[in-house]
């Protein structure tokens, strides 16, 4: 009877370790399976039209403005959110790691130790060396979903980076676009004011002269006044958006201004 119950004994073992093992593919909580995709609008789905992803990707490339796209590869390397959004996406695939190495020991412990003596002529030497591991078996799949909650942030990280990246660029496109705008409505506007002055002292000339009443020469005056009136605001709009790319490329306004003359025509005599 003693003997059945010795040999029991390994029997019970082998099955005990059978059933935590198997039970290290248990995972409890319900599986995460994502939101549905919303059904779009079939008045979308018109027309078979394809566009290719690198170009979408590249879009201000269509403007084939080569200073806009120095800005925006600027962005890229200087832009001090979309580096942070990149730090996240590091910090995320470190964590990963770090989960997914929870499924192996985690601690190995390594000593050893040697010693010799020497006694009548005779040399003794002995060495010994341990190795301890210790291991937290994923019984109920506890790091098991700390490895899919790692997964999910990581790839959280990378979906908030691209958003940012296409923020940030659009939001360089956008400032650039009122940049050059300004620049075009500041040189209109200085061309109309050296007409408007021709045509004032002309009017102020017939006026001495008797030929118009004195309302057209303060009309001419008035709108000569009103036009130099909106160029201030014209050049705070262009100072706003030169300073708006500054700060999204993370640089002074000094390095915008450079970059940006390059650029920059000269309309009716005038540098915009």
């Amino acid at each position: 009877m003693h003997k059945k119950r010795v040999n029991l004994i390994p029997k019970i073992g082998l099955s005990a370790l059978t059933v935590m093992i198997l039970s290290a593919c248990v995972k409890l909580g319900p599986d995460f399976r994502g939101l549905s995709t919303p059904p779009l609008p079939k008045h979308w789905n018109k027309g078979n039209h394809k566009v290719n992803s690198s170009t979408l990707s590249q879009w201000w490339k269509t403007f084939d403005d080569p200073v806009l796209t120095t800005l925006v590869q600027k962005t890229y390397a200087q832009n001090l959110d979309i580096k942070s959004a990149g730090l996240r996406i590091v910090q995320a695939r470190t964590v990963l790691g770090i989960s997914q190495g929870l499924n192996f020991p985690q601690v190995q412990t390594l000593s050893g130790s040697a010693s010799s003596s020497h006694t009548k002529a005779v040399d003794v030497a002995t060495a010994g060396v341990n190795f301890d591991i210790g291991w937290e078996m994923d019984i109920w799949g506890k790091y098991a979903r700390g490895i899919e909650s790692s997964e999910a942030n990581l790839y959280a990280s990378i979906a908030s980076y691209n958003d940012i990246m296409v923020s940030v660029i659009a939001e360089v496109a956008r400032n650039y676009i009122n940049y050059r705008t300004s620049e075009e409505r500041l040189a209109y506007a200085r061309r109309n004011v050296l007409i408007q002055e021709r045509v004032t002292r002309l009017t102020e000339i017939q006026f001495n002269s008797g030929n118009v009443s004195e309302l057209d020469m303060q009309q001419s005056r008035s709108q000569l006044y009103n036009t130099r009136s909106a160029l201030p605001s014209i050049e705070i709009t262009k100072a706003k958006a030169r300073n708006a790319l500054a700060l999204l490329l993370g640089t002074d306004a000094n390095n915008i201004r450079r970059m940006l003359q390059v650029g920059s025509k000269k309309t009716c005599g005038f540098n915009g």
